[in-house]
């Protein structure tokens, strides 16, 4: 092997190290392949399938390999920034449907009602688990992975490996403005169910009050349960549009908080 083809060889390696550092934290963080349910193995197979084919795309974008240990430090903990913003920026979407779950489990009675989640290592409620399975399908048949990886395309473009960190502190103002948006998100996709049980718990006190013979406590948890169900079927096919539309303005977001860290 001649001496041109081992510079090659490095070279390209060197190039296949600093995408496998982006991929790796962008990866790591985001929902689907964060999942502690998928095995190491096939994490770290996606991992290293992506960025042998990113490599040749992105090479031209790659900084020079950091020729210190204390550079490439450097680069790894600016992968690690970017990497946990974008996973607060998709993890606000979801954290708001469970949010919705969660409240109008409350409503219904389901309150008491959690499941063991292997994700959060703790309890989660029962509604707001199935709403959020149900809310990571949907993402999944509209391909809304093609616009995180996408977005990971892109930021070899708009953010250059090893940015500088200032770029970063321009973001606390627009996180929390996202941040906010979880709980708007959270009452508009389950507000209608939640007034509904809401009139309906009224409507019992009434009759407690008016009619003390009826024993309301045995009434009311079978009813609202029943109801509540009722409603969340007859809603669920009318809240997809809205999380299509949820889920498809990501790649929007993203791009703006990229050019935001690197304006």
């Amino acid at each position: 092997m001649t001496g041109t083809q081992v510079a090659w060889l490095l070279a390209n390696f060197q190039s296949l190290v600093l995408v496998l550092m982006r991929v790796s934290v962008f990866l790591f963080f985001l929902p689907i392949w964060n999942n502690r349910m998928i095995p190491i193995a096939i994490k770290v197979g996606t991992i290293l399938v992506i960025s042998l084919l990113l490599t040749p795309v992105v090479q031209g974008y790659l900084p020079p390999f950091p020729a210190s240990i204390w550079a490439g430090v450097g680069i790894l903990f600016s992968e690690l920034m970017l990497g946990l913003t974008f996973w607060l920026i998709v993890s606000f979407v979801f954290e708001g449907i469970k949010m919705a779950g969660g409240l109008v489990g409350i409503q219904m009675g389901f309150g008491m009602v959690t499941l063991i989640d292997p994700q959060a290592q703790g309890q989660i409620p029962l509604l707001a688990d199935f709403l959020y399975l149900a809310a990571l399908v949907l993402f999944l048949v509209i391909n809304g992975h093609h616009l995180i990886l996408r977005a990971l395309v892109d930021s070899f473009v708009q953010i250059p490996m090893g940015a500088p960190l200032a770029g970063f502190l321009k973001l606390p103002q627009a996180i929390i403005r996202l941040g906010s948006q979880m709980f708007v998100l959270a009452v508009k996709l389950l507000a209608p169910i939640m007034v509904a049980l809401f009139l309906i718990q009224v409507a019992l006190g009434l009759v407690a009050k008016t009619v003390p013979q009826v024993q309301i406590l045995f009434i009311s948890f079978p009813l609202t349960i029943g109801l509540g169900l009722l409603l969340l079927s007859i809603t669920l096919p009318l809240l997809t549009p809205y999380l299509v539309s949820q889920f498809q303005g990501l790649g929007s977001v993203l791009n703006r908080v990229m050019l935001t860290i690197n304006g």
